[in-house]
């Protein structure tokens, strides 16, 4: 399968997350008084961590892979905590948006986030392409008639494609974190003081 047949088979899922991290988006930043008690240790351990941490490829990278298998495994709750973590990320990153200067905030989020945020939407994608197998694979081990083993084998065989497009999908969600992470932990900052320094 290529990627345009993929895109094609999965655009609900797509529009459906994107709406979920956009929405979740303006509520952070409409609501982000209301949002102080629940988000507000989430940054301060984010700031925490960057100051011990540092920024280097690896500790951005390995945050943000946690984001995406959390996003992805959240698919065996049938989607929903898939939802509720996308829609987390894309909560925090509204209530950011109103702590810094929204020029700052551009500057800081553009660079990198033009790969990091699609990757985290498409590996909602592939959590909601797992939710889709589990269902479809459930169902029809309900409906096939014989022996369980029977029953197991065909019902695996009809669902798989389901199953590995899930994980191809999820691939190019590390593929888009991992480019967001080069771009984060080199270039950046480095685009952001220049800019800075050019607009006085």
């Amino acid at each position: 399968m290529n990627i345009i047949e993929l895109y094609r088979e999965n655009r609900n899922y797509l529009i459906i997350s994107a709406l979920i991290f956009v929405g979740a988006f303006f509520i952070g930043y409409f609501l982000s008084g209301f949002l102080d008690i629940l988000l507000a240790p989430i940054m301060r351990e984010f700031k925490k961590s960057v100051i011990e941490e540092g920024i280097t490829i690896f500790s951005i990278f390995s945050h943000n892979l946690q984001a995406i298998i959390l996003l992805y495994l959240g698919g065996l709750s049938l989607g929903i905590f898939t939802g509720l973590f996308l829609a987390l990320n894309g909560l925090f990153m509204g209530y950011f948006a109103t702590k810094v200067p929204m020029v700052d905030f551009i500057l800081l989020v553009a660079p990198h986030g033009i790969f990091e945020i699609p990757g985290l939407i498409i590996a909602s994608v592939a959590g909601f392409k797992l939710s889709s197998f589990l269902i479809q694979f459930i169902g029809d081990l309900i409906k096939i008639s014989g022996p369980f083993t029977v029953k197991l084998k065909r019902s695996l065989n009809e669902n798989m494609k389901e199953f590995k497009d899930s994980l191809v999908i999820l691939l190019i969600a590390v593929i888009l974190i991992f480019i967001a992470a080069i771009i984060e932990s080199e270039l950046t900052l480095s685009l952001y003081y220049i800019i800075k320094g050019f607009m006085g």
